[in-house]
C-alpha cells in the first residue's frame, strides 16, 4: 500500500523525503518508490511517518540521510521545493490535543469534506485525490505553480477563505499547511495520537479515491477562492465600534461565534440580502479592529460592511453616533498644487528662501577623509567602501550565514573603535553571546566537548571569555528582545543608546520579526515607511545601520536583488545590499549562468559561502563574489584567499596569552 501510495505523488527519478515524528524526529531521501516504502514500513505502527508533497531539489539527495532514515538529520525546507505540486486541505476534528478523533467527530469531519470538495468541484476545481488520514479527511489537488512569495500568498489566502467557507465548530480546515515544504500522512500508516483505546483508537491512514486521469487545476480557480477573503471597510469611528453591542440591539441571529486569524468571525443564521443564500454569511472583525461582512454567494459580492450596516442603521440615525467621535476624525488635507507665496520679502517669505541654499555655500565634500568602514573581507573591501551615515541591507536565504556574517561585523566594528547597538530577534540574549563569544575567541582558545547524546559542540576557555567581555564592556550592547518587539520601541532605544553610548555602528537582524503594523495595514507600505525612516536617520545622525531582509520570492533557490527590492518604494532608500549564498549544486548550477574565470569557479567548489555585492551606490558595482569558508568551531566565514583570516586575533588578545602549538593535520 505504501508504494501505491508513493506512485501517486512521485514520478520515476523524483527525490522522496520520508519523515519519521515521535519524540524524535527521523528522515532520509531517496530516488526509487520501493526502497522508500520499505523503509517507511520499518517505523509503522511505531511512530508517525509523513512524506514531503511537493517537488524536492535534487541535490537534497546527497545529504547524509541518503537511502536510509536517520535521528536528528537535516529536513527539508522551502527553499529545498523547485515547484510546488500539490495543495492540501485539511479537515481535522476538533478536540483535545494528542488524543484520536472518535468515530463520531471523524465523521463530522467527512461531511464537511464532501461539502466542501462539491463547492470546489461546482467552481471548476478539478477531482482531488481523497484520503482518509486516520483521525480526518484530506482533499489533495494537482497544482502547477512556482516556489516563491506569491504562490505561497496565494495558497495561504485560499486555505483562508476554505477555513472561512466550510470550517464549523467542531471541524476545522487547517489555514497552516500553506508551506512549500508540506509534509503530509503517509498513506497506508498507522496515525498515532494519544491513547489507542475504544472511544478513541489508532487507524490506519488509507487513500480512498484516485482520479483515473489526475487534472491540474489552474491558478485562476485558486485565486477566485482566495480572493473571497474580505477586505476591510473601515470608518472614521469605528476605533472603538462595540460588534457584540451592534448585534445584540438589532437581533441580528447568530449562528456561531469563533476566533479568526486574531480576530472574530460570526457566522450568521441567513444572510441579510437574500434569506435563501442559507448560512454563508459572516461578520468578521479583524485583529486591527476593523469590520467587514461577507456574503459567498455571486448575488452579495457587492456587498460589504457599509452595506451591511445600512440595513440597520441608516446614515441619519446613526449621525449622534458619528459626531460623539467626530472630534478623531482627521480629513486628509487637498493639495494645492498652485501655491501663492507672498510678494513681500518679510520674514514668513525669507523663512521659506532659506529652506534651500546656494550650491556654492555647501561644504566641500571631503572625500579623502571621509569615514569608512571595513568588512573584514579583504576582496569585498578592496571592491567597495561601506561610508557612514548610510543604510546597508544582508540578504540570503534561511541557512546562507546571515547572522555568522552578522556577528562577524559586529566584531569589526568593535576593533574598528566603534560601540555598537544590536537588535537580535530571533535568538535569546544567552545564545547571541555565546555565537558572537566563539567568533571573537578563534579556534585557538575552544574546548571541544560532546554532550550526552554524543553530539560535539565547543566553550571557550574561562580566561579568555573574561578578556573577551572585558572587550565587549561599555561598548557593546544588546536589545532585550523579550522587552517588546515594537519598532517604535526598538528606534527609541538606538537613539538612546546613539546619544548616552556612542553606539554608532547599528545591527537590526532581522527586519522580519519587528512589529511595524501600527506604520500601515498594508504590509508593503508599513515595510517603505520603516525603511525610509531609517534611511534618512542614518544621514542625519551619520550613523552606519545594517539590517538583515529575508528575501520576499526566490527564484529557482537562489537570491538576487530583485527578490529582496522587488519593485517596492523603498529601494532607493538602501545605500549597499550585501547577499550572502550557501554553495550548494543549486547555486553551482545557477553560477553556470555566469561568466566567471574558471580559476574563481574552481575556488567556489572548494567554498562552503559566498558574499556577493547586491548594490554599491557609491561605486555601482554589483555582482561581484567572494568565496569564503565556515568554521564550524567558532563560527567563521573565513575569506578563502585569506585563510590566516581564520585565526585573526582580535583587539582583546594583543598579548596572545595562551600558547597553543599547531595541529601536525591543519591544513591553513
Amino acid at each position: 500500500m505504501l508504494e501505491e501510495t508513493l506512485k501517486i505523488f512521485y514520478s520515476e527519478g523524483d527525490i522522496i523525503e520520508i519523515r519519521v515524528i515521535g519524540r524524535i524526529t527521523s528522515s532520509g531521501y531517496f530516488n526509487d518508490v520501493k526502497k522508500a516504502a520499505a523503509e517507511a514500513k520499518k517505523y509503522d505502527g511505531k511512530r508517525n511517518v509523513y512524506f514531503v508533497l511537493n517537488k524536492i531539489n535534487p541535490a537534497c539527495y546527497h545529504r547524509e540521510n541518503r537511502d536510509r532514515i536517520i535521528d536528528k538529520a537535516t529536513n527539508t525546507s522551502d527553499t529545498d521545493i523547485e515547484r510546488r505540486e500539490w495543495i492540501l486541505l485539511d479537515f481535522d476534528p476538533i478536540r483535545a490535543s494528542k488524543t484520536s478523533a472518535t468515530d463520531k467527530e471523524k465523521k463530522l469531519a467527512e461531511e464537511v469534506m464532501k461539502k466542501a470538495g462539491a463547492y470546489l468541484r461546482a467552481k471548476g476545481f478539478k477531482n482531488p485525490v481523497i484520503a482518509d488520514s486516520g483521525n480526518g479527511w484530506h482533499l489533495l489537488y494537482r497544482i502547477d505553480l512556482p516556489n516563491d512569495s506569491e504562490s505561497k500568498k496565494l495558497i495561504e489566502n485560499f486555505l483562508k477563505a476554505c477555513n472561512m467557507l466550510f470550517s464549523t465548530d467542531k471541524v476545522e480546515v487547517d489555514m497552516a499547511v500553506f508551506n512549500a515544504s508540506r509534509i503530509t500522512k503517509l498513506y497506508g500508516t498507522m496515525a498515532i495520537k494519544g491513547a489507542n483505546t475504544p472511544e478513541r483508537p489508532h487507524r490506519r491512514s488509507q487513500i480512498t479515491y484516485v482520479p483515473k486521469k489526475i487534472e491540474v487545476t489552474d491558478r485562476d480557480r485558486i485565486k477566485a477562492i482566495a480572493e473571497l477573503i474580505p477586505k476591510p471597510t473601515r470608518n472614521n469611528y469605528n476605533k472603538e465600534f462595540d460588534i457584540d453591542d451592534f448585534i445584540s440591539k438589532h437581533g441580528i441571529k447568530v449562528k456561531k461565534i469563533s476566533s479568526w486569524t486574531g480576530g472574530k468571525k460570526y457566522v450568521l443564521e441567513e444572510c441579510p440580502f437574500n434569506s435563501s443564500h442559507g448560512k454563508d454569511s459572516a461578520i468578521i472583525q479583524l485583529a486591527s479592529g476593523a469590520l467587514v461582512f461577507h456574503c459567498f454567494h455571486n448575488g452579495c459580492a457587492y456587498n460589504g460592511w457599509k452595506e451591511f450596516r445600512e440595513l440597520y442603521e441608516p446614515y441619519e440615525e446613526r449621525q449622534e453616533y458619528y459626531n460623539e467621535y467626530k472630534k478623531d476624525y482627521k480629513k486628509k488635507p487637498e493639495v494645492n498644487l498652485t501655491p501663492k507665496v507672498p510678494e513681500k520679502l518679510d520674514e514668513k517669505t525669507l523663512a521659506i528662501l532659506n529652506k534651500a541654499k546656494p550650491v556654492k555655500d555647501i561644504k566641500p565634500f571631503d572625500r579623502k577623509n571621509i569615514e569608512v568602514f571595513s568588512l573584514g573581507i579583504d576582496y569585498i573591501d578592496s571592491k567597495m567602501e561601506i561610508l557612514f551615515g548610510k543604510l546597508a541591507v544582508v540578504t540570503g536565504v534561511n541557512g546562507s550565514g546571515k547572522s555568522i556574517f552578522i556577528g562577524q561585523l559586529m566584531l569589526e566594528a568593535l576593533e574598528q573603535g566603534h560601540n555598537v547597538f544590536a537588535y537580535s530577534g530571533e535568538l535569546k540574549p544567552d545564545e547571541f553571546q555565546y555565537w558572537v563569544d566563539l567568533q571573537a575567541a578563534g579556534s585557538e582558545y575552544l574546548i571541544e566537548k560532546t554532550s550526552k547524546k554524543g553530539k560535539t559542540y565547543y566553550e571557550i576557555k574561562k580566561e579568555a571569555r573574561n578578556k573577551i567581555h572585558d572587550w565587549y564592556a561599555d561598548r557593546f550592547f544588546l536589545y532585550d528582545n523579550e522587552e517588546s518587539m515594537k519598532y517604535e520601541d526598538i528606534l527609541v532605544t538606538i537613539e538612546a543608546y546613539r546619544v548616552h553610548r556612542n553606539c554608532r555602528v547599528i545591527f537590526i537582524d532581522n527586519f522580519m520579526t519587528l512589529d511595524i503594523s501600527s506604520l500601515s495595514d498594508k504590509e508593503l507600505e508599513a515595510q517603505t515607511k520603516f525603511i525610509w525612516s531609517l534611511a534618512r536617520y542614518t544621514k542625519k545622525h551619520n550613523v552606519l545601520i545594517f539590517l538583515v531582509i529575508h528575501p520576499r520570492k526566490i527564484y529557482e533557490g537562489i537570491c538576487t536583488k530583485q527578490d529582496v527590492l522587488g519593485t517596492g518604494n523603498f529601494s532607493n532608500a538602501i545605500d549597499y545590499m550585501l547577499i550572502v549564498h550557501r554553495v550548494s549544486e543549486t547555486y553551482k548550477t545557477h553560477l553556470t549562468k555566469r561568466k566567471l574565470p574558471k580559476e574563481i569557479k574552481d575556488v567556489i567548489e572548494r567554498a562552503g559561502n559566498v558574499i556577493e555585492i547586491g548594490k554599491d551606490r557609491w561605486s555601482g558595482r554589483e555582482g561581484l563574489i567572494s568565496p569564503l569558508l565556515y568554521c564550524e568551531d567558532n563560527k567563521r566565514l573565513v575569506d578563502i584567499y585569506d585563510m590566516e583570516s581564520r585565526n585573526k586575533r582580535y583587539s582583546w588578545d594583543k598579548e596572545h596569552f595562551i600558547d597553543i602549538e599547531k595541529p601536525e593535520d591543519c591544513p591553513f
